[in-house]
């Protein structure tokens, strides 16, 4: 390792220094520079790039960037790498990011250090916003832990899915609201995606093998064997890191939080392959571990109102769903309790997609058993604004359109008609959901056809959403909404 004459620092004392790795990937690298800036701009801070084998062209522009550059030698050991960075590190507070991310959000990491709430916590986390898709459509976004108080110092573990580790503990922690783009789990083909898992695993697995309790290191090889929908392993490590840690009620705090995390994912894996029942006793086993966080029971809940309900039990389901309510009610919205609770390991469990589905179930099972007060509880408390309210709109569309055929009047149905004529969004949302349902009962039918027996339809949903439509919310009915395939 040597270090490059790029040392030209104005920041006589750092608050914060920034460190990233970087082999010269242009695509993406001045995107991640260029997006430090707000951050430099308002408060002391450094940043230092560890080159593991940049082009030299890339090299002198860095300089224009860096404070600090230091030369490694690449050896398939990231830990190694980032302990370079971080040993060059003046701040307070150290933060590190990588070449192929970029920050969309810094006020918040502004904010915890201009506001002296740095004070406070020995670590952080931000959000790193992981794209499925080139367009950035869909995304899933996660807690990393990626700053650190340096005093005392801290430093890096792992060959692979590097993490911090200090003298002072895990504990004493902070989720900011700060925001990184990440395409870097885009592959353009299913060989790249196998090489990338090839070379994680690899390193995963040679770890484990020299220490099998390292818990850390199992849930981020489960993570790699869900990348390759490879379900079946993900049973196996879930069962075998619940297995290590054991039933003993004098865990460690991580071990703790790993076993939260080896029981969601084991549901989660049970459910993409097809085994419910199996995931429902799964669920009810791990509910009966005292040790459990709420977090982690919350995640649980959710998995547990889905499963539930498609399997006909509206009773469990509507339990499942005031659990989790109670849960959030009493924990969310507090960043550092989630924190100490494992969501940094997961990501938010309570934003208003898992809320929306987890009031949309409920609110389906209620109308199932005819439990009119909870059926409206909960769709009142979903944002029929919000895209996640899609879900609930489908689920209600289903006992709305055997209404449609029914000449009887039923009491249920009509307490949600009114409970729609409360809000115009969640009406449209339902009337679309319904015009696709019974879009997708049409085939055979020529696209034609298919209006032309939609058109009638609609005559018959008006008379259940008439009133509480405009004419400027629907003032064509024969041109209803239709989604494309039609």
């Amino acid at each position: 390792m040597t270090q490059s004459d790029a040392t030209t620092s104005t920041c006589a004392q750092p608050l914060l220094s920034i460190s990233l790795l970087s082999s010269g990937r242009p695509e993406t690298l001045w995107r991640c520079l260029n997006s430090l800036q707000p951050i430099r701009d308002r408060i002391p801070c450094e940043v230092i790039i560890v080159d593991t084998g940049c082009p030299a062209e890339i090299r002198a522009r860095m300089a224009d960037y860096a404070d600090t550059i230091l030369d490694f030698t690449w050896c398939d050991d990231f830990s190694a790498a980032r302990n370079v960075g971080l040993s060059a590190a003046r701040g307070a507070w150290f933060l590190y990011i990588d070449d192929d991310e970029w920050f969309i959000e810094t006020d918040p990491i502004v904010d915890f250090f201009q506001s002296g709430h740095y004070l406070a916590y020995k670590n952080a986390c931000y959000i790193q916003r992981n794209y499925h898709d080139p367009a950035g459509q869909t995304w899933r976004d996660v807690w990393v832990g990626r700053m650190i108080r340096l005093t005392p110092r801290p430093t890096f573990q792992g060959r692979i899915h590097e993490y911090l580790t200090s003298p002072a503990g895990d504990d004493g922690g902070t989720l900011l609201h700060a925001l990184v783009s990440h395409y870097g789990y885009l592959y353009e083909t299913e060989e790249s995606r196998q090489a990338h898992f090839k070379r994680n695993s690899s390193l995963l697995l040679q770890t484990l093998a020299d220490d099998p309790a390292d818990h850390r290191a199992r849930t981020h090889l489960i993570q790699e064997y869900f990348s390759i929908r490879d379900y079946e392993q993900v049973l196996v490590q879930c069962r075998e890191g619940v297995q290590r840690i054991g039933d003993s009620d004098s865990i460690t705090h991580a071990a703790l939080l790993s076993l939260g995390y080896f029981y969601v994912a084991e549901i989660q894996a049970l459910r993409l392959l097809d085994r419910e029942e199996e995931a429902l006793a799964a669920i009810r086993r791990d509910h009966a571990d005292t040790r459990l966080t709420d977090y982690y029971t919350a995640r649980l809940c959710i998995h547990e109102a889905a499963l539930s309900y498609y399997q006909g039990d509206h009773e469990r389901c509507m339990e499942a769903a005031a659990r989790y309510h109670q849960i959030d009610t009493a924990i969310s919205g507090d960043d550092a309790l989630l924190y100490a609770q494992g969501a940094q390991q997961m990501g938010d469990c309570f934003t208003a997609q898992d809320r929306s589905t987890v009031c949309a179930l409920a609110m389906a099972a209620g109308l199932a058993v005819g439990d009119e007060s909870r059926m409206l509880a909960d769709m009142d408390q979903i944002s029929w604004e919000e895209p996640a309210a899609d879900m609930a709109a489908q689920l209600l569309a289903v006992p709305l359109m055997e209404r449609l055929h029914d000449e009887s009047e039923n009491p249920r149905y009509e307490a949600v008609r009114a409970r729609l004529h409360r809000s115009r969004a969640a009406a449209e949302r339902v009337l679309h959901a319904l015009l696709d349902r019974i879009c997708d009962e049409g085939p055979g039918m020529s696209y034609g056809e298919l209006r032309q027996a939609i058109s009638l339809y609609i005559q018959e949903a008006l008379t259940i959403y008439g009133p509480y439509f405009t004419d400027e919310a629907f003032s064509e009915p024969e041109q209803p909404h239709l989604p494309p395939e039609c």
